[in-house]
């Protein structure tokens, strides 16, 4: 079975909702399963994390991270409520 890129995008958006090391808000796009990461991170290495879950993501070519790192306390990223 072929992954289509709404399956990728999928699959990828809930990883990440699920995995603990990435905190920030993204937004998952997917062509021909190269995987577009656009949004902000809370940290540097929550958005190095975002990239290494992606990737780990059947199916995922490549991915193109442009999260933005954001510790400005103007502008709070939302947390996941347990």
């Amino acid at each position: 079975m072929c992954d289509t890129d709404g399956d990728l995008t999928t699959r990828v958006a809930f990883a990440l909702l699920e995995d603990v090391t990435w905190k920030g808000v993204v937004d998952v796009k997917c062509r021909n399963g190269v995987v577009k990461l656009a949004g902000l991170a809370t940290s540097e290495q929550s958005r190095k994390a975002a990239e290494a879950i992606a990737s780990q993501q059947s199916g995922v070519l490549a991915v193109v991270n442009k999260l933005d790192v954001s510790t400005c306390s103007k502008r709070p990223i939302p947390q996941r409520v347990p």
